[in-house]
């Protein structure tokens, strides 16, 4: 059986693919919300993203919509969790995302 080689137009195709798909899930007001606090701190304990977000959204988001938007976050590979006693600390873990995430930020949350 052959094999396939990868093209440069195939590699752009999937790269294109994969930025989609993490537009997709930035998208949502909550989830940049997330990320923008965790680019701002490096590292959040859930407790600590759930009040930072209730207190700067305006639609009050309740802990358990906030816990499955970092559970989503997660399995998508944006983020990753480290269990410290009984708290679990989030930070952006995709270098990528963490420049997008960057950028995004200075551009449109000047200090």
């Amino acid at each position: 059986m052959k094999k396939k080689i990868a093209t440069p137009e195939s590699r752009r195709a999937q790269g294109m693919a994969q930025a989609l798909d993490m537009m997709k899930i930035m998208s949502h007001p909550l989830r940049l919300s997330i990320l923008c606090a965790l680019i701002e701190h490096r590292e959040m304990s859930a407790g600590e993203i759930v009040e930072r977000i209730r207190a700067e959204t305006p639609a009050k988001a309740s802990q358990s919509q906030i816990s499955q938007y970092l559970g989503q976050l997660r399995e998508q590979g944006l983020i990753t969790g480290r269990k410290e006693g009984q708290f679990i600390y989030y930070r952006i873990g995709d270098p990528r995302v963490k420049k997008l995430i960057a950028l995004l930020h200075d551009l449109y949350c000047p200090a």
